[in-house]
C-alpha cells in the first residue's frame, strides 16, 4: 500500500478484503525502481505493528518523506497528547526488536548480497 495502515479496525478491514496478512509500504516502490532499471530485486521485511495494534499518532508524524526521524513533530505529538506515551514506547520497541532481527538476517546472508557498500 501507499500509506500506512494505523488501526486495527482498517487492519481487520483490509485484511477481509485481501487476505493480506501483513501491510507493507516501501517495498513496491524499490521493486519498481529496480525493473525500470533492469535489476534484481528481493525484499526481506519484519512487521513491528500487530493486526490488533493501533498505532499512535506520534509514530505516524516520525518519519519524514525521505526517512528521515522528525523528532519535533514526534514531541509536539506527544505534548499535545501525552495519553499516548504508552503506546508509542510499546511502538518503539517492537520497531528495535524488529530492527534486530533484520540484522540478524542481514549477517547471515553475508556482506555481498545487495548492500555491499554497508558490509
Amino acid at each position: 500500500m501507499d500509506s500506512i495502515v494505523d488501526s486495527a479496525r482498517e487492519k481487520r478491514r483490509q485484511f477481509a478484503r485481501t487476505g493480506a496478512a501483513a501491510v507493507d509500504t516501501e517495498s513496491h516502490i524499490v521493486a519498481g525502481m529496480a525493473a525500470e532499471r533492469g535489476l534484481p530485486f528481493a525484499a526481506i521485511r519484519v512487521i513491528t505493528d500487530t493486526a490488533a495494534a493501533n498505532l499512535p499518532p506520534a509514530a505516524l508524524t516520525a518519519i519524514g518523506p525521505n526517512g528521515e526521524t522528525k523528532f519535533w513533530r514526534v514531541l509536539g505529538s506527544v505534548l499535545l497528547s501525552p495519553g499516548q506515551i504508552p503506546l508509542l514506547m510499546r511502538t518503539g520497541s517492537d520497531a528495535r526488536a524488529a530492527f534486530r532481527v533484520l540484522l540478524r538476517c542481514r549477517k547471515r546472508l553475508g556482506p555481498g548480497f545487495a548492500a555491499p557498500d554497508f558490509g
